[in-house]
């Protein structure tokens, strides 16, 4: 079920003995947003060129890999 308040309301109402289930897609998109927002709020303390800006402005997308699947040969930074 996607993960809108409105349809855990519906769903709850229209069929209450129902189990409600979330899938796989919605929960990583979830993370994914907060993920993103909490980077931004962290872009906005730091000046614009500055190294910690660029990081989290460029590179943000490392941050989404799973470690193992990060080059160990060459710094991204």
């Amino acid at each position: 079920m996607d993960l809108n308040y409105y349809y855990d309301i519906m769903a709850k109402e229209l069929f209450p003995n129902a189990q409600v289930i979330l899938d796989r897609f919605h929960i990583v998109q979830m993370l994914n947003r907060s993920f993103n927002s909490c980077r931004i709020q962290e872009m906005k303390k730091h000046k614009k060129g500055s190294w910690e800006y660029n990081l989290l402005k460029y590179y943000w997308k490392f941050y989404l890999k799973p470690f193992d699947d990060l080059e160990k040969v060459k710094p991204c930074y």
